[in-house]
Protein backbone atom coordinates (compact mmCIF):
# COMPACT_ATOMS: atom_id res chain seq x y z
CA UNK A 1 0.00 0.00 0.00
CA UNK A 2 2.63 2.11 1.18
CA UNK A 3 4.07 1.74 -2.68
CA UNK A 4 1.21 2.40 -4.15
CA UNK A 5 1.10 5.80 -2.30
CA UNK A 6 3.81 6.62 -2.82
CA UNK A 7 3.94 6.03 -6.69
CA UNK A 8 0.49 8.47 -7.39
CA UNK A 9 1.97 11.19 -5.12
CA UNK A 10 5.11 11.12 -7.09
CA UNK A 11 3.35 11.63 -10.58
CA UNK A 12 0.90 13.57 -9.15
CA UNK A 13 3.49 15.95 -7.78
CA UNK A 14 5.05 15.86 -11.54
CA UNK A 15 2.28 18.29 -12.17
CA UNK A 16 0.78 19.91 -9.08
CA UNK A 17 4.20 20.22 -7.12
CA UNK A 18 4.16 20.90 -3.64
CA UNK A 19 -0.45 20.59 -3.51
CA UNK A 20 0.50 16.94 -2.79
CA UNK A 21 0.61 16.81 1.02
CA UNK A 22 1.60 12.44 1.99
CA UNK A 23 1.19 10.07 1.90
CA UNK A 24 0.19 9.68 5.39
CA UNK A 25 -1.01 7.53 8.09
CA UNK A 26 -4.62 8.34 9.18
CA UNK A 27 -6.08 8.80 12.76
CA UNK A 28 -7.91 5.34 11.68
CA UNK A 29 -5.50 3.47 9.61
CA UNK A 30 -6.84 -0.08 9.05
CA UNK A 31 -10.56 -0.56 9.15
CA UNK A 32 -11.93 -3.71 8.45
CA UNK A 33 -8.85 -5.94 7.11
CA UNK A 34 -8.16 -2.73 5.26
CA UNK A 35 -5.01 -1.00 5.64
CA UNK A 36 -5.26 3.02 5.19
CA UNK A 37 -3.29 5.56 3.91
CA UNK A 38 -4.25 9.03 2.90
CA UNK A 39 -2.81 11.77 0.36
CA UNK A 40 -4.12 15.52 -0.05
CA UNK A 41 -4.19 18.09 -2.48
CA UNK A 42 -4.52 20.96 -1.53
CA UNK A 43 -5.40 23.41 -4.21
CA UNK A 44 -5.84 27.14 -4.82
CA UNK A 45 -7.86 29.91 -7.14
CA UNK A 46 -7.00 29.37 -10.60
CA UNK A 47 -6.63 25.71 -10.66
CA UNK A 48 -9.23 23.66 -12.52
CA UNK A 49 -10.87 21.45 -10.16
CA UNK A 50 -12.36 19.31 -13.13
CA UNK A 51 -8.91 19.31 -14.44
CA UNK A 52 -7.16 17.50 -11.33
CA UNK A 53 -10.03 15.47 -10.70
CA UNK A 54 -9.82 13.80 -14.36
CA UNK A 55 -6.02 13.73 -14.16
CA UNK A 56 -6.18 11.81 -10.98
CA UNK A 57 -8.95 9.32 -12.46
CA UNK A 58 -6.55 8.86 -14.82
CA UNK A 59 -3.11 8.20 -12.49
CA UNK A 60 -5.78 5.82 -10.53
CA UNK A 61 -7.00 4.00 -13.46
CA UNK A 62 -3.17 3.50 -14.57
CA UNK A 63 -2.04 2.20 -11.24
CA UNK A 64 -4.95 -0.34 -10.84
CA UNK A 65 -3.74 -1.56 -13.96
CA UNK A 66 -0.47 -3.42 -12.18
CA UNK A 67 -1.99 -6.76 -10.96
CA UNK A 68 -0.66 -6.21 -7.60
CA UNK A 69 -3.16 -3.16 -7.16
CA UNK A 70 -6.28 -4.14 -8.73
CA UNK A 71 -7.71 -4.64 -5.13
CA UNK A 72 -6.35 -1.01 -4.59
CA UNK A 73 -9.87 0.94 -3.30
CA UNK A 74 -9.23 4.92 -4.10
CA UNK A 75 -11.77 7.43 -2.42
CA UNK A 76 -11.58 10.82 -2.58
CA UNK A 77 -13.79 13.57 -1.15
CA UNK A 78 -13.66 17.75 -0.83
CA UNK A 79 -12.95 19.09 2.58
CA UNK A 80 -13.75 22.70 3.36
CA UNK A 81 -10.86 24.77 4.42
CA UNK A 82 -9.31 28.20 5.03
CA UNK A 83 -7.09 29.63 2.31
CA UNK A 84 -7.59 27.15 -0.53
CA UNK A 85 -10.16 26.80 -2.90
CA UNK A 86 -10.35 23.15 -1.99
CA UNK A 87 -8.68 20.43 0.10
CA UNK A 88 -9.49 17.01 -2.18
CA UNK A 89 -8.48 14.15 0.45
CA UNK A 90 -7.54 10.90 -1.28
CA UNK A 91 -8.12 7.51 0.80
CA UNK A 92 -6.38 4.88 -0.15
CA UNK A 93 -6.61 1.11 1.02
CA UNK A 94 -5.83 -2.10 0.39
CA UNK A 95 -6.90 -5.62 2.10
CA UNK A 96 -3.97 -7.32 3.09
CA UNK A 97 -4.14 -11.24 3.23
CA UNK A 98 -1.46 -13.40 5.34
CA UNK A 99 -0.87 -16.09 3.91
CA UNK A 100 -0.94 -19.54 6.63
CA UNK A 101 2.23 -21.06 4.87
CA UNK A 102 5.31 -21.35 7.56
Amino acid sequence: LRNAANRLAVRLRGQLGKRVCGPAVPEISKIGGYHRLILLLKLENGISCSGVKNRLREEIRILKQEKQWGTLRVKSEVMNTKGCKFVLGIILSHLLRISASA
